[in-house]
């Protein structure tokens, strides 16, 4: 009776063994062992690739796993090796690692975050796909591609970072990413696959570097929140429908200076969008299939002047209106219209192109963390941000950033075109009223 029920014991404690703890292989040189929730992959070289999901072999358990540790010598991912991992939360990878391979983490709908590291050079198609619940991931400055689809469908992703070591975006990798608000191109990003941001609802603005030659087919379409989009100087290919129903763009910034054959605003009214091209480009703009339908076209501001005209020319009802344009224009303060503010950390100040060169664009509640950082009359400076008019004044809006790039002069001579000027706009050209004489921003009287 005795040996019976010790034998009964036994096979009860294998039973529970083989519920908390599984093990095997998944590799030529790598074993795998389940316990508790944890899934820890180790050993060295490469991991199998499987089929689809239920291939692998711990699929059986597959809706216990809610941690994956893979050790150090692990070199990469295999195919729907982790995939449909519904109840995975989180996932430590080593810097061994050199690949994640196709739908590797593919449907793990809780899985928040993940770090990649420093040794990672690809990123496969549908890593991280379907990944609803992942809110950031951290991408290395090793990866140097981005696959197709390796991120689509994680609705709330925020915002991505690319390193500048990424030279392409594969087909639909950030496709259908409906929280993401913001994404960092780098300046080393060649191509934009086909579909790649297709469907970003929440995407606020777009910026494709001057490094950017090729944007896919529909790359962009439905980003329906971006109100600005701004193309670099080597793009010389835009796909189908680049940019189709970004119903609420108000500004495109084209540096091409030989426009592209197609632009992409397919189902966009685009008589109601404002386009700023290089000014020596502007004839070729106003005659090209496509473009010409933008209006106003205007030369993207290089100076203070330009930048206050194109201020005035595409803000509405002489009320509020941030275009949405971003532009970074070097010039002089000339005069300090909102001194520094510890409560608000921010100033505001008049700028123009030369040491007095008057009031001709406003500087309106400019960030500045401390008093010292704070701009000086005759200070040189760069002033990053958008264009917006206030009662018939143009602007930076609020929220701009500056550098200081020139130290600051002392002594201003007082001027037709000091601080103390008032300044008009009439065809198009900014004047100066001191009195009742006009004179050009150079100082020239002109009635």
């Amino acid at each position: 009776m005795k040996t019976k029920l010790f034998t009964l014991l036994l096979a009860v404690a294998a039973s529970v063994g083989t519920i908390f703890a599984e093990s095997g292989t998944c590799g030529d040189n790598l074993t795998w062992n389940l316990k508790n929730g944890v899934l820890t992959i180790s050993g060295t070289g490469a991991m199998d690739d499987y089929e689809e999901s239920n291939y692998t072999p711990w699929y059986s358990k597959i809706k216990t796993i809610t941690q994956i540790v893979i050790n150090h010598g692990v070199l990469s991912i295999g195919k729907f090796a982790f995939a449909d991992c519904s109840k995975l939360t989180s996932v430590t990878l080593p810097n061994s690692l050199t690949s994640i391979g196709y739908v590797a983490f593919g449907g793990c709908t809780v899985l928040t975050s993940i770090e990649i590291p420093n040794s990672v050079v690809s990123i496969g198609y549908g890593a991280f796909g379907g990944c609803t619940g992942l809110t950031s991931v951290t991408i290395p400055n090793s990866v140097t591609s981005i696959g197709e689809e390796a991120f689509v469908n994680c609705s709330k992703l925020t915002s991505v970072t690319l390193p500048n070591s990424v030279v392409s975006i594969g087909n639909g990798a950030f496709g259908s990413c409906t929280g993401l608000t913001s994404v960092t191109i780098p300046n080393s990003v060649v191509s934009i696959g086909d579909y790649a941001f297709y469907g970003c609802s929440s995407l606020t603005s777009i910026t494709i570097p001057n490094s950017v030659t090729s944007i896919g087919e529909s790359a962009f379409e439905r980003c329906s929140s971006a109100t600005s989009v701004v193309i670099g100087n080597s793009t010389t290919n835009i796909g189908n429908r680049a940019f189709a129903y970004c119903t609420c763009s108000t500004y495109v910034s084209c540096y091409a200076t030989t426009p592209p054959p197609k632009n992409g605003f397919d189902f966009v009214d685009r008589s109601k969008i404002t386009l700023f091209v290089p000014a020596e480009s502007i004839n070729l703009y106003k005659s090209a299939n496509g473009w010409k339908s933008f209006n106003p076209i205007l030369p993207i501001p290089t100076n203070c002047v330009e930048a206050a005209q194109a201020a005035l020319a595409v803000s509405k009802n002489n009320e509020l209106y941030n275009n949405g344009a971003v532009f970074a224009i070097e010039g002089y303060v000339t005069g300090i219209k909102t001194a520094w503010s510890s409560q608000y950390k921010n100033i505001s100040f008049w700028m123009a192109d030369e040491v007095d060169g008057g009031e001709i664009l406003q500087v309106f509640r400019a960030v500045c963390e401390a008093e010292a950082d704070a701009p000086k009359v005759g200070d040189k400076v760069r002033v990053t941000g958008s264009l917006s008019k206030y009662n018939n004044i143009p602007e930076f809006a609020a929220g701009c950033t500056f550098e200081i790039i020139g130290g600051g002069t002392t002594n201003i001579p007082m001027t037709i075109n000091s601080p103390q000027a008032t300044k008009i706009l009439l065809d198009g050209q900014i004047y100066i009223l001191r009195g009742e004489k006009t004179y050009t921003t150079a100082g020239q009287e002109v009635r």
